[in-house]
């Protein structure tokens, strides 16, 4: 099962004020993937041209199409069909105000001409650009780089643990989500001819209509730019050397950069020409292109350190870049270079909307000299301007050269940890919401007795209109009047940075308790990013004092639980305590039944709170009358986790093993080619008892995973707890360091092969089919849910101690080793 990486960008393109949004982005970058776990949700209807039967509609009258589809509408793929952006035009010109009402996606540029040359969008759209995944994206990371570097200030006590070889393969594997999410899937080898077989792939794909287009011409061009990530364009060269006309170089160049395989930076010192790309700096749109090009022309990054400080210049590039679209400052992009016989140079300049620079120079070098700061310092001399300069190297500590000149290890650029809080409300150390999150307004200067966290569907929410978001607001005015204090009521549809935000408030706000509430229903326990959700919320709350979970049930859920009654999902909210609200869907706000139904959450809420406290205040009575000392204690956490470790593998094994076994049937027993309903029944029948034996192993493994992985869970927790706790600091950095790698370790495990989730759909169509293998798609379902609740609890565990490390960096004093 591959993970599903949230896209910060998602959240600027949800607040564009504009009636059409254009996301563009290479082929495979998850642009639809987007639309579909990120914009779908709130209220858009989906449509792809990528479906020839759409398309076909879309084509042969746009305007005619485009009055017919609901909306406001996501059409996917949209540069398929040329005639779309001037449809869409002619519909919004109709509509008044500035709601969304379309988002066109393309894997090409949309819109860039027509009506005589002219965007037909002008004054209409909002672009942006999905890129490949940054490793803060994969990192999930809860700072914006391009903003720390513009207002915080780098940790001089941080200490990057990035080896050369994991920056290697950082920038061999790259961003696309094919890739980057899970390294185990190929090998070096696998991964180059994929790469390869994708970029001949984009090459040869009619993605946009009436191209002109030669894919041999591109190849060599597109190869030749490859081989020198970084370096900067000399057209009437590379025409000379492959014996084209600079024009042809030109267009081409045009074609890659529509097609999101290079970008360009011009350079902040010299004005615009009438040639498009003159001395602009060239880049892949994913470091990947260019390892793969540079290996197969015979150059190894690992043993060349000219390519490898190339490389890794795209590399920075590409980890800041994509950031600006959802950085307050929003920055243009350059690089800078004066002109004479030895100029100097800066690699990467940002500039905001006040004029203001940022300078990035990047270094392949593990040591800073002096001489490194001399292109940053002959900007600053030059161009008043620059505010602040960076030297990004392959060392791990941060180096302040004067006030506004620092060196920074690469991996600062997604580490957690390497920057201190800002003076722009950050959440890095300021865990409290943005005033926009928060519907309480300083006005009201109400005490705050808890962080209220809802966990909810919105495609439930829009089904019930918006009955659910509803009545948490009601939940919190209720609660003011009875008690004359306040709730902050987080909701992701009312706050920036929805998972910045609930992290940022149950690591900070300990003296406040926090309250998390599901809103259940069958769809959200089987929608991936809801389970995702709550799993993390339940794994942080343990650690944070007074925590209590209330379920607010609007639907019965009980085909969900014979169908998976092992689910770790299920069993966690199972646990807590739960009122069923179903009686509400319909009634008036005003209500009696609906105000009686208010006023019985908030009693119950009031309840979990004191409960909460009492339970604090005894297990800390509990811990102080402790008469073991700290190294006991933490022992006893180490001898418990390591019992429970060896059957909670051996669960994992026999998961495993029942998913191969199926796994091997399905593919030595096809569906039959004939397409007769009796055919299709016998062998639906045949492969459900075929697979009875994997079935049953599938089944029993989970049971017993469920079991054990309750111990390991609370024995982790346990063991954090200790470390946390201890006074002793070898002890706690080694206990923390062997946690990180069985977080690591357990993650890895429960971690599915693609073809387990093709089994899925397979076994659906199966239960359709016949009775016989109904069995067969819960059990696959239970599986992938339960391995993605381990997968997620991992995560937010590894969260955690990557908090706790970093608590602990900051209290170290000045000079002290790490």
């Amino acid at each position: 099962m591959m993970t599903y990486y949230e896209r910060p960008l998602a959240g600027e393109i949800l607040r564009a004020h504009s009636k059409v949004v254009v996301l563009e982005g290479a082929r495979a970058v998850g642009k639809s993937t987007l639309a579909r776990r990120q914009l779908e949700s709130h209220g858009y209807a989906y449509y792809t041209l990528a479906d020839a039967g759409t398309l076909r509609q879309a084509s042969s009258d746009a305007a005619a199409w485009i009055q017919r589809i609901r909306v406001p509408a996501i059409i996917d793929e949209a540069q398929l069909a040329k005639d779309i952006p001037l449809a869409v035009k002619e519909y919004t010109d109709q509509k008044p105000g500035q709601d969304i009402l379309f988002i066109l996606t393309g894997s090409a540029s949309i819109a860039r001409s027509g009506l005589g040359g002219q965007d037909p969008l002008t004054r209409r759209v909002r672009r942006f650009s999905l890129y490949p995944l940054t490793q803060a994206e994969l990192h999930r990371s809860t700072f914006n780089i391009v903003d720390s570097l513009w207002h915080s200030e780098p940790d001089l006590t941080y200490g990057s643990r990035l080896t050369m070889d994991d920056l290697g393969l950082m920038m061999s594997t790259g961003g696309f989500p094919k890739y980057a999410v899970d390294t185990r899937l190929m090998s070096t080898s696998e991964r180059g001819l994929s790469i390869r077989d994708d970029i001949d792939s984009v090459l040869g794909d009619t993605l946009l209509p009436e191209e002109r287009f030669d894919k041999n011409i591109a190849q060599k061009i597109l190869q030749r730019l490859l081989v020198y990530p970084g370096g900067i364009l000399n057209v009437s060269k590379v025409a000379s050397g492959l014996e084209y006309d600079v024009r042809t170089i030109n267009r081409y160049i045009s074609i890659f950069i529509r097609r999101f395989l290079i970008h360009t930076l011009p350079n902040l010192a010299t004005r615009p020409t009438r040639q498009p790309y003159a001395r602009a700096k060239v880049h892949p749109v994913d470091s990947s292109f260019s390892v793969e090009t540079l290996r197969m022309s015979g150059h190894d990054m690992t043993r060349e350190p000219e390519e490898f400080g190339n490389l890794l210049e795209s590399f920075v590039v590409q980890q800041v870049i994509p950031a600006c679209q959802w950085s307050q400052e929003r920055p243009d992009c350059f690089y800078w270079r004066e002109a004479g016989v030895s100029p100097r140079e800066v690699d990467l300049v940002l500039k905001n909307d006040a004029g203001k620079l940022i300078g990035i120079e990047v270094k392949s070098s593990e040591t800073v000299k002096q001489d490194d700061f001399k292109g940053l310092r002959a900007l600053a001399s030059r161009d008043g301007r620059l505010s602040r300069g960076f030297v990004i190297y392959t060392g791990s500590q941060v180096i302040k050269e004067d006030d506004r000149l620092w060196a920074i290890p690469v991996s600062a650029l997604w580490e957690d940890g390497a920057f201190v809080s800002d003076a722009h409300g950050s959440l890095l150390g300021n865990p409290v919401m943005r005033a926009d999150a928060n519907p309480l307004s300083s006005a009201d200067a109400l005490p705050v007795d808890a962080n209220v966290f809802l966990s909810y569907s919105h495609a439930d929410d829009a089904h019930l209109g918006g009955a659910i978001i509803g009545l948490v607001d009601q939940i919190k005015s209720e609660y003011e009047y009875e008690m004359g204090s306040t709730l902050n009521v987080f909701v992701d549809k009312r706050s920036i940075n929805w998972e910045e935000d609930w992290k940022a408030a149950m690591n900070g706000s300990l003296g406040i308790a926090n309250v998390l509430m599901p809103a259940v229903t069958p769809r959200y326990l089987r929608n991936p990013a809801c389970r995702d959700e709550l799993t993390q919320f339940d794994d942080r709350m343990r650690g944070v004092p007074g925590s209590q979970v209330l379920s607010l049930v609007w639907q019965d859920y009980g085909a969900v639980r014979r169908a998976m009654p092992n689910d770790p999902v299920l069993k966690a909210i199972d646990k807590h305590q739960r009122i069923s609200v179903s009686e509400l869907r319909g009634l008036s706000i005003d209500s009696t039944a609906y105000q009686a139904k208010v006023a019985e959450i908030v009693s119950k809420l009031r309840e979990l709170m004191e409960r909460g406290t009492a339970h604090e205040d005894a297990s800390d009575i509990a811990e102080k009358g402790h008469g073991r000392g700290e190294a006991d204690g933490l022992i006893e956490a180490f001898d418990r986790l390591e019992q429970d470790i060896p059957p909670f593998n051996d669960a994992v094994a026999r998961v495993v093993t029942g998913i191969d076994d199926i796994s091997a049937f399905a593919h030595e027993h096809p569906a039959p080619s004939q397409s007769s309903a009796t055919s299709y029944l016998a062998w639906s029948q045949t492969f459900g008892e075929g697979v009875g034996k994997g079935t049953k192993t599938l089944r029993e493994g989970l049971k017993e995973l469920a079991r054990y992985w309750g111990d390991v869970h609370d024995a982790l927790n346990r063991c954090l707890a200790v470390l946390i706790s201890s006074s002793d600091a070898d002890q706690r950095q080694e206990g923390l360091r062997t946690m990180e790698h069985l977080a690591y370790s357990i993650r890895q495990s429960t971690i599915l092969s693609p073809s387990a989730r093709d089994l899925l759909p397979m076994a659906r169509m199966l239960q359709a089919a016949s009775p016989r293998p109904a069995p067969l798609a819960w059990i696959i379902e239970e599986a992938i849910g339960t391995f993605g609740a381990i997968e997620s609890s991992c995560n937010s565990l590894l969260d955690r101690i990557r908090s706790v490390e970093s608590m602990i960096g900051s209290e170290m004093p000045a000079g002290s080793g790490t």
